[in-house]
């Protein structure tokens, strides 16, 4: 499991720290690879708009072809959904 999000390294860090994740959190201060895969956009909340990473899920395999595409991740949930996708590969 690997997550990319906005930020630097420590912001990372801090974070993985204070929920207790035992995954590899990549920073992507600068939004490169995150507009490369067609996740950097325009999001909104609560009728104010603003540009964004915005959450999904991509499953690839070991030659890094993308099997399945989670778009607009909702935190509930997500990890069962995947679990059973990756079972039934």
């Amino acid at each position: 499991v690997i997550g990319i999000s906005g930020g630097d390294d420590n912001s990372k860090k801090k974070f993985c720290k204070k929920h207790d994740l035992n995954v590899i959190l990549l920073s992507d201060p600068d939004f490169d690879v995150s507009t490369k895969w067609g996740v950097y956009g325009e999001k909104s909340f609560m009728g104010r708009k603003y540009m964004g990473i915005k959450r999904y899920t991509f499953i690839l395999d070991e030659n890094k072809n993308v099997l399945k595409v989670y778009e607009n991740v909702k935190a509930k949930g997500h990890a069962e959904d995947v679990l059973n996708f990756l079972k039934n590969l």
